[in-house]
């Protein structure tokens, strides 16, 4: 809903381009509240604190998210929104029916991101050719299948490793950023900007 306000009210749209320090403040506070529930499991498990620092990270994602879409146009947004449906829909059928187990790639799957990330971060020093990016962007969407696939199957269980009962909580905030993070690449990839 925010991310539809910010691109049809226009003062919330120029309200998000200028003001970046609103935008940094909630990145800071949405990795915060990441890290409280990803390192300190007791938080996590803790009801409400559990709920009320979910709610705080979703609200500052959308914040996040929409400060990205004010760049690119309403039909842009609402392909990337429709493909990001498409694609989450069909890789969460495939990760309840397929007899492979994602879960035991945890390790790959991390190896491969660091990897990107040593990429990404040269790349921002770097002058690279103008197909770089989008390549880039799709490899990110293809990483971020797998991670949703991966993290899928560690919510459901019945593989080889998955979430306790009591981490939903953190269930919940993977599966979110994955799909969040195929919603921003496939925006990259295909969105005109405004």
């Amino acid at each position: 809903m925010l991310v539809t306000a910010v691109h049809w009210i226009p003062s919330w749209n120029q309200a998000v381009k200028e003001y970046y320090m609103v935008t940094i403040f909630a990145f800071i506070v949405q990795f915060v509240v990441y890290c409280l529930l990803a390192c300190f499991h007791s938080i996590a498990r803790a009801v409400p604190v559990n709920y009320i620092l979910l709610t705080v990270f979703t609200v500052c994602e959308a914040y996040l998210v929409a400060g990205i879409c004010v760049f690119y146009t309403a039909n842009s947004v609402i392909a990337a929104a429709g493909m990001t449906a498409g694609l989450t829909i069909v890789l969460t059928m495939y990760a309840f029916w397929t007899k492979r187990d994602f879960t035991v790639f945890g390790g790959a799957i991390c190896i491969v991101s660091f990897a990107l990330m040593c990429v990404i971060f040269m790349s921002a020093f770097m002058d690279f050719p103008s197909w770089w990016h989008p390549v880039l962007s799709a490899v990110l969407v293809i990483l971020y299948g797998f991670f949703l696939i991966y993290d899928t199957q560690l919510l459901a269980g019945g593989h080889k490793y998955s979430l306790d009962l009591d981490e939903y909580i953190l269930g919940a905030m993977m599966i979110y950023i994955d799909i969040i993070m195929i919603f921003v690449e496939l925006l990259k990839l295909f969105g005109d900007r405004d």
